[in-house]
């Protein structure tokens, strides 16, 4: 296994926590009070969009990874950051 296929693996498993992290707050949204639904389900409204972005960007970085240089893959890496801190700061508000 390449270290690209590691690091690859490393963010399908991320990927996998931030759909257990959006279908948690659902749930919890499900059960709150009507104005405390709505925060929820507007953040994980905006939760989904960023999950579908990371799917995205992993999927670009499968295809990239044959002929991709450093920089292609370094790039991905700081777009999926964002991703995640976006996430971060969700659990925090709403974990």
């Amino acid at each position: 296994m390449t270290k690209t296929d590691i690091h690859i693996e490393k963010l399908q498993s991320q990927l996998d926590a931030w759909k257990a992290q959006v279908q948690e707050l659902r749930a919890k949204a499900e059960a709150a009070n009507a104005d405390a639904k709505l925060a929820y389900m507007r953040q994980a409204d905006e939760l989904k969009e960023k999950y579908a972005q990371a799917e995205t960007q992993l999927d670009e970085i499968r295809k990239a990874q044959k002929s991709a240089s450093s920089d292609v893959m370094e790039g991905m890496t700081a777009a999926w950051s964002d991703l995640s801190d976006a996430f971060s700061k969700a659990a925090k508000r709403f974990g």
